[in-house]
């Protein structure tokens, strides 16, 4: 009975530690060492409050989860996700639902779970799973994805997830999941047309929502106008506009901002990039924006690897797609190129659920196109 028990614990032993050197790799390890900068970053916006690391030990507890989910998701092939994604996609969507009863309201948004201090956002931790679901359905749709019955399927679900996020309503993260499938569905050889076509029939939607949500517009008002409207919707731009100034191109040093820490706001999160641009300056972000660029081309190469699994390339490179385009509207945000959207920088920013999920799509990138199905 001894040999076999002992045959059996080496298998698991070897099975295991199998799992984690395929889990653990430059680009995991890479994303690990952003995870710490953003600690660090998220330091030098909060330092001058009273608890100064009261967020960055926050950050770290859920730096230490989102690395053990990132590494399990990095383990896992195609076929585990294919298997298991309707219990996924049952479990977020209800995720969406439960909390516009339930959720806690945050600046007139009710888009959070809370618990003892403790707060989860069901529209971050929901992100890989749509994407899952959309790559499910292009590899589904592939043969009429060109036509309009193929086309309106796919609108349809995207639709389906779209409505929880407006009911909240979180307009920054619809950004991030519109924009996402339009440059997925486009990459996976949908038409143009369709996509632009869908684009203006949502401009009276838009419109209808500066109506209804008047704050919309005026953030719309006061990025066209910023010095007309200083003392409402332009003020947060003028801040970009003054911190970017105050690092110019070598910055101040860390803990050295006078800007991002006295008038900037939310200088730990949707504001983060301006905060480390006043004390690096451009020179020292620009390795930031280089990395963003670098994970898109990434992204991009892995999903043409994966070209023959139709569900494994959508997935790669929606969630490629995904944390590059949160980054650049972020980025364009902070720059002053967009209105304030209320998106943060992934990695970087402070939130404990929008890093779970960022790390967790980077772990199912790694792990669908490492992890042979037979290997599961």
């Amino acid at each position: 009975m001894r040999l076999p028990l002992r045959r059996r614990a080496t298998d698991i032993g070897a099975r295991l530690g199998g799992g984690l050197r395929r889990s653990i790799g430059p680009v995991t390890i890479t994303c690990l060492l952003l995870g710490l900068a953003g600690c660090l970053a998220i330091f030098n916006a909060t330092f001058h409050r009273v608890a100064p690391l009261a967020f960055v030990a926050r950050q770290a507890v859920w730096l230490v989860a989102a690395a053990v989910v990132m590494l399990a998701a990095a383990g896992r092939g195609p076929k585990f996700w294919r298997r298991s994604l309707p219990l996924w996609a049952t479990g977020a969507y209800a995720a969406l639902l439960l909390v516009l009863l339930c959720g806690e309201r945050v600046n007139g948004m009710r888009g959070w779970f809370a618990w003892h201090g403790v707060f989860i956002q069901p529209s971050e931790l929901a992100k890989p799973i749509f994407l899952l679901c959309l790559a499910s359905r292009l590899e589904y749709r592939s043969e009429d994805l060109r036509n309009g019955k193929g086309y309106l399927s796919l609108l349809g679900l995207f639709g389906l997830w779209a409505v929880p996020l407006l009911l909240q309503p979180d307009f920054g993260t619809l950004l991030v999941y519109g924009a996402t499938f339009a440059v997925t569905v486009w990459c996976m050889g949908g038409r143009t047309w369709h996509l632009l076509a869908t684009g203006l029939a949502a401009v009276p939607m838009v419109a209808a929502a500066c109506l209804y949500r008047p704050y919309l517009w005026q953030r719309f008002a006061g990025f066209l106008d910023p010095e007309g409207a200083g003392q409402g919707a332009g003020w947060h731009i003028l801040q970009f506009q003054r911190t970017l100034a105050s690092g110019g191109a070598f910055g101040c040093s860390l803990g050295r901002g006078v800007w991002s820490n006295t008038y900037l706001p939310l200088g730990h999160s949707d504001s983060i990039f301006a905060t480390l641009a006043e004390a690096l300056g451009f020179f020292g972000v620009l390795p930031l924006v280089l990395l963003v660029l670098a994970w898109a081309w990434y992204g991009m190469r892995r999903a043409q690897a994966s070209s023959r699994d139709r569900f494994v390339s959508g997935a790669v490179l929606g969630m490629s797609v995904m944390l590059t385009v949160q980054s650049l509207i972020h980025l364009s945000v902070n720059l002053g190129l967009m209105p304030p959207t209320g998106v943060t920088l992934p990695l970087i920013s402070y939130g404990g659920s929008s890093l779970v999920s960022s790390l967790a799509m980077i772990g199912m990138v790694e792990g669908m196109t490492r992890t042979p199905d037979r290997e599961e």
